[in-house]
């Protein structure tokens, strides 16, 4: 499934090695392929959390909207 996901400066620097434009905004919009996966705390149902694969590794993703479909959803990286 291809998704928006919000990138940090922060993000950026340690997934990204700064290739995305972070610089003026301190953020960035992408749009990827993310794997869905079940939630790892328990917390969330299934269809807000997933991953990306980024420079090589495996990337957690997730997203906090209710009623909204994966899709849709403005997806954040997770640590």
């Amino acid at each position: 499934m291809r998704a928006k996901i919000l990138v940090t400066w922060r993000d950026n620097r340690k997934h990204f090695d700064f290739k995305l434009p972070t610089v003026r905004n301190d953020f960035c919009e992408i749009t990827r392929t993310i794997t869905l996966e079940a939630d790892p705390t328990g917390v969330w149902e299934d269809g807000h959390w997933g991953y990306i694969t980024a420079n090589g590794k495996k990337v957690r993703v997730y997203h906090s909207e209710f009623d909204v479909r994966p899709e849709d959803a403005t997806w954040q990286i997770w640590g």
